[in-house]
C-alpha cells in the first residue's frame, strides 16, 4: 500500500514498522529530489544582482521565498519524520542542499554547516569526508574543495553524478510537459499556413 497523506498524518518512526519506514523514505526522497531542483533554479538575489560579495544576512534569505518555502518543507521533515536520524534520508538530505552549497557557496554559509551539524556523519560514511566543515565557524565547502574529495573517491564520484542525474531528469521531465503545449501549438500553426 503506498504512503498517502492521510497515512503519516501520525506516522512515528520508532512505532512504524521496517516496511512503513521504507514507504515513507521513499515518499520523502521523491518530494526532497524536487527541493534540490527548486533551491538550485531559485539563485540567491546577492546572485542575480551580480553582487556575490555583499555581505549575507537574514535579510538576503527572506527575499528568496522559493528558498524560505523549502527550508520550511526541509523543516518539518526534519521534525516530523527524523530524516536527519536515518542513514538512507540523512544522505538524502545532504544531497538536496549539496548542489546549493556548491553553486553559491558564500550565498547562505550557516545552511549547510547547519545539516551537517544534524546529521551524524558516522551513520553515512560516504559524508565522513564533511566532518571539517560541520564545525561551527568552519570554511564553506567550495567546488574545488569537493573536486579534490571526488577525485580521490569513487563513491562520492557516483553521488555526484547521481545528483547531477536526478538534477536533469527532473528539469527534461518539466520542459518535455511545457514543450508538449507549445508543441501542439505550433504543430497546429504550420498546419493552417
Amino acid at each position: 500500500k503506498a504512503c498517502s497523506p492521510h497515512h503519516l498524518d501520525n506516522f512515528e518512526r520508532g512505532t512504524a514498522t521496517p516496511q512503513q519506514n521504507v514507504q515513507v523514505d521513499a515518499a520523502i526522497e521523491t518530494l526532497m529530489h524536487l527541493l534540490m531542483t527548486m533551491l538550485t533554479e531559485h539563485p540567491p538575489p546577492s546572485v542575480v544582482n551580480n553582487n556575490e560579495s555583499a555581505s549575507v544576512n537574514e535579510d538576503d534569505v527572506n527575499d528568496n521565498p522559493i528558498l524560505v518555502s523549502c527550508l520550511h518543507i526541509l523543516e518539518y521533515l526534519l521534525r516530523q519524520y527524523s530524516i536527519h536520524t536515518r542513514p538512507t534520508t540523512a544522505s538524502r538530505l545532504l544531497q538536496t542542499l549539496l548542489p546549493l552549497q556548491i553553486a553559491f557557496p558564500t550565498a547562505y554559509p550557516q545552511l549547510f554547516g547547519r545539516a551537517l551539524a544534524l546529521v551524524d556523519l558516522q551513520s553515512v560514511p560516504q559524508w565522513t569526508f564533511l566532518r571539517p566543515y560541520a564545525a561551527r565557524g568552519a570554511p564553506p565547502l567550495t567546488r574545488g574543495a569537493l573536486a579534490k574529495f571526488v577525485a580521490r573517491d569513487e563513491a562520492l564520484v557516483k553521488i555526484v553524478a547521481n545528483v547531477g542525474k536526478i538534477g536533469m531528469e527532473i528539469c527534461l521531465s518539466e520542459n518535455k510537459g511545457r514543450g508538449r503545449g507549445r508543441g501542439s501549438t505550433t504543430s497546429a500553426n504550420s498546419r493552417r499556413g
